[in-house]
């Protein structure tokens, strides 16, 4: 999933000439956390909204050093997307072309949007968490203990690293997730975690409230 499709364009970005005053109203218009300031069509960088707002009695010149260069060119992911709003604490990220052309920018709704569309959040299904020694890892053993039971896999990603373990996540369909835990289990995985989405509403809660401890949100 590129981001190329959720590019918007509908500013002029503001550059050198401009005064901090212009960049404060663009910011707070379109309630970015970060303005772009592009120079002759090329990206150079990005003012947070907490410097412009500790910008008084300052010039643009005085702030250029704490210009923030985060972007992303439209062939990379939305997940490399929501690294960087992680990163920098930002909804706005500019999209700049191989030579650093401005393109337009991204912000933090159309991306989850876009997110929420995949499959691995979409589908009805299965969430489980298992934990493996790092060096066993595989993620091609996995498919098949999947896969083995007729079940389908949404999605999988790394959820946690410890020192000689890992902790994987798992979106599957509901069709035989008990044989797909019990074969996880002859193969040595520690189930951490497992929501169904066949279960009942309160219990479903409760299971989510778990899974978003074990997201730290």
């Amino acid at each position: 999933m590129v981001i190329e499709n959720l590019i918007n364009n509908d500013f002029k970005p503001l550059g050198f000439t401009e005064s901090l005053e212009d960049f404060k109203t663009l910011g707070h218009d379109y309630k970015l956390s970060h303005v772009p300031v592009v120079e002759k069509g090329i990206f150079k960088g990005a003012l947070s909204e907490e410097c412009l707002e500790e910008s008084e009695n300052k010039t643009l010149k005085e702030l250029l050093p704490l210009l923030e260069k985060f972007s992303l060119t439209p062939s990379q992911t939305i997940f490399q997307a929501i690294n960087l709003f992680r990163l920098y604490d930002a909804n706005f990220i500019a999209v700049v072309s191989e030579t650093e052309q401005y393109l337009g920018y991204i912000i933090i709704e159309d991306v989850l949007t876009e997110l929420s569309k995949s499959p691995t959040i979409s589908e009805p299904g299965a969430i489980l968490i298992v934990e493996t020694n790092l060096k066993d890892y595989s993620m091609s053993e996995i498919s098949k203990i999947v896969e083995s039971n007729n079940t389908r896999i949404y999605g999988m990603n790394i959820h946690r690293f410890m020192e000689d373990r890992v902790q994987i996540l798992l979106k599957i369909s509901d069709a035989n997730v008990d044989s797909v835990i019990e074969t996880f289990e002859r193969f040595n995985y520690l189930l951490i975690f497992k929501s169904s989405s066949t279960e009942k509403d309160d219990f479903m809660q409760d299971r989510y409230n778990q899974f978003m401890n074990y997201l730290d949100i």
